[in-house]
């Protein structure tokens, strides 16, 4: 399921993307009547239904020849997000265009992903015991739930009692929620919810019926997410934590991402998760994050703040129900750049014994504090195809993997030295592919991700081929292009012992599903983020590599999916 749009900060981005990966979604289009005047490339909007995002649709073919005319093919331009789906799906009348009187039948499908927990705070409550000894003005505090700070049940709701059943200290009647107290919760009380006095003198016997938020607060949010993997034997769980912070008086707003090697335990609060994944610790009441000094945090810089513009967060989503790639533009005043994550199953080489939770957790920084702002046209903690560490603590990222034997693990395509170049001593030096040099046949051990900078073209194809291929693979609208484009499926490779040694051995783990990589040399000329490759009814978007800004190189490709 593919999905664009555009997020006003980076609390609505993962408002957006939970009712995306959770609501349904056009799964397939084909056209009923083909209507007339129409012209390829027009964008139809699908019509009906209940929805976060609409469904689109753009014209790849037309009949009768002519720049204008009937519809001939159709291909899903954005899946949508839907709370009840669009009618009808037989002959929908979809609108837009240049044409007229097209209809399109569509079947309408779940993600397979859905909500495990979400951070929410209380909105308003009705008196369900009244209680005695109350007065106008008196404060009472809900009782119960899980809070989201560092010990159990903070951040609680607090109401301001506003009138009551009797005279002055009499029963309550009614109640407000007090501003900046509305709570902030990962699991929430039952209903209805036992109160305490905060101020006044009730005898804490008045109960209320909380409604709560449906979307995620807007200083600080916590979301699980579970997607169904048919095929595997345990479905796929991913975290997401927001906060700020500050460095060199820059404001940054970053996400936290995590992975799962339990199932999730509502009961318990997110950080003390059994099997989370690592490298970030949460410290605080209010969220507040630092870096281990063990894995690399695994971090989403999404904004810098530059001068307190507002700007908004352009995003491109790829899910199925194994995985969730996403691709975010930032631009702000000063800089414009590419973040990327890629968070959810692999495509496991081994059976569902050997390899049973294949989860990747991949972001664009494995430092806590990094911002948007500190990208430049060389990386700085990357991305998923362009993995690096410079930091001096040796932290690993801005990737994980939770291995077959249920522990995560760091997972890298190289160490960056302190002379800027990739360090052969270090056993995570893998590049690419648990450092293999076909050359020379030299070795590194390891778990990593290939390819990744200065892969060489020669050790794996050689393009410089003598014959006129059967047909040229270039990003649109490159149609000029003389380049052999290939697209390198993004693998997981693991290795065995230590040190420089060819007699160890190293195997692949599996594939990114979706993933590709491909290095164009020649300045970036003719290519640009948003381009495009396709193969067959396929699309391929073309993005920079991730914590990157104009030009770039190297690239990767998510499948339109």
């Amino acid at each position: 399921m593919w999905q664009t749009g555009s997020a006003t900060d980076y609390f609505d981005l993962l408002y957006q993307l939970r009712q995306v990966m959770t609501g349904r979604h056009v799964a397939t289009a084909a056209v009923n009547a083909a209507g007339t005047g129409y012209t390829v490339g027009d964008v139809l909007t699908v019509v009906g239904g209940t929805s976060t995002h609409v469904a689109t649709l753009e014209v790849v073919t037309i009949t009768g020849g002519g720049g204008t005319g009937p519809v001939g093919t159709v291909r899903i331009t954005n899946a949508g997000a839907y709370t009840s789906d669009p009618t009808p799906t037989t002959a929908n009348g979809v609108t837009g265009g240049t044409g007229s009187s097209c209809t399109i039948d569509i079947t309408v499908a779940n993600t397979g992903w859905t909500e495990v927990m979400e951070s929410r705070r209380a909105l308003s409550a009705v008196v369900s015991a009244a209680g005695n000894g109350y007065n106008v003005g008196d404060e009472i505090e809900v009782q119960g739930g899980i809070g989201q700070g560092v010990s159990t049940n903070v951040e609680k709701a607090v109401f301001t009692v506003a009138t009551l059943t009797g005279g002055a200290g009499s029963g309550v009647a009614t109640v407000t929620v007090k501003a900046a107290e509305e709570g902030h919760y990962q699991g929430l009380p039952a209903n209805p919810a036992a109160t305490l006095i905060v101020t006044g003198s009730g005898d804490d016997a008045c109960t209320l019926t909380v409604t709560y938020e449906s979307r995620l607060p807007d200083d600080h949010s916590v979301l699980v997410l579970e997607g169904a993997a048919a095929g595997s034997p345990d479905p796929v769980q991913i975290g997401f934590w927001t906060y700020e912070g500050t460095i060199s008086s820059l404001e940054v707003r970053n996400w936290g991402l995590f992975g799962f090697a339990q199932d999730y335990d509502v009961a318990a609060l997110f950080h003390n998760q059994p099997g989370i994944s690592g490298g970030i610790k949460i410290t605080g009441d209010d969220g507040a994050m630092e870096p281990s000094t063990s894995l690399g945090s695994v971090n989403l810089p999404l904004k810098g703040d530059d001068g307190g513009g507002t700007y908004p967060l352009l995003f491109y989503m790829s899910v199925t129900d194994r995985r969730v790639m996403l691709a975010v533009y930032n631009e702000t005043a000063t800089i414009k750049n590419w973040v990327t994550a890629y968070m959810g199953f692999t495509n496991q080489f081994g059976t569902t014994d050997e390899i049973p939770y294949p989860c990747v957790i991949a972001g664009s920084a494995s430092k806590t504090l990094t911002s948007s702002l500190d990208a430049s046209t060389s990386p700085v903690t990357t991305s998923i195809v362009h993995m690096l560490s410079s930091d001096v603590n040796t932290l690993h990222g801005p990737a994980q993997m939770l291995n077959p034997a249920g522990t995560w693990q760091k997972l890298s395509n190289g160490y960056l030295n302190t002379s800027n170049t990739f360090s052969r001593t270090n056993e995570w030096n893998t590049v690419p592919g648990g450092y293999v040099n076909l050359i020379n046949n030299t070795f590194r051990p390891g778990y990593a991700i290939i390819p990744a900078q200065t892969f060489d073209w020669t050790e794996m194809i050689d393009y410089a081929i003598s014959q006129t291929p059967e047909f040229e693979l270039y990003p649109s609208p490159d149609t000029t292009a003389t380049k052999l484009y290939v697209l390198v499926p993004v693998s997981v490779i693991v290795g065995t012992g230590a040190g420089n040694d060819p007699s160890h051995v190293w195997y692949p783990f599996g594939e990114l599903d979706g993933l590709f990589w491909f290095s164009y040399t020649d300045a970036g000329a003719g290519i640009d983020a948003l381009d495009y490759m396709d193969i067959g009814t396929d699309r391929y978007r073309v993005f920079r590599q991730g914590h990157r800004s104009e030009p770039a190189v190297d690239y990767f490709v998510f499948k339109e999916e």
